[in-house]
């Protein structure tokens, strides 16, 4: 493995995952990238003020997703550097989550992906799916999911 990508969403799991992978990219020394996918939904229906807000600041709801997206991987980058040792690459992608981690793990040699497993009960992930099952079961790379 020469590059461990960890997808990270600021939730504690993904917190989780990246400290896991960080100690594995250090033991190993492999490169590290933490990648943040802005989820845009076209189902999702926007209030009044946040639809005035977006409009106030002349973003579209992507550019304020990718926004929210650079300050998660900001804030968990410094720990990751910390823990490494090392620098730390972060990758911002718009969609669905596991979609784009799963077309983002082929531009890196022989890579290994690092995720956190989500709070969800066992029915809404087979009702919903969840992105550490997507990604295990579509990826071409190893999959580790951190508890």
């Amino acid at each position: 493995m020469h590059t461990i990508l960890v997808g990270i969403d600021g939730s504690e799991s993904a917190d989780r995952a990246t400290e896991f992978a960080a100690t594995l990219a250090k033991a190993c020394g492999a490169k590290l990238a933490l990648v943040c996918v802005a989820a845009v939904d076209s189902r999702l229906t926007l209030d009044a003020g946040f639809k005035a807000m977006l409009e106030s600041e002349r973003i579209t709801l992507g550019e304020f997703l990718e926004n929210e997206a650079r300050m998660t991987l900001e804030k968990a980058k410094p720990r990751a550097e910390k823990i490494r040792g090392g620098s730390v690459a972060t990758v911002v992608r718009l969609g669905d989550a596991a979609e784009a981690i799963i077309a983002l793990a082929p531009e890196y040699d022989d890579p290994l992906i690092v995720v956190g497993r989500r709070g969800r009960g066992q029915l809404a992930g087979l009702l919903l799916g969840s992105v550490s099952q997507k990604l295990t079961t579509h990826v071409p790379c190893p999959v580790i999911v951190v508890p």
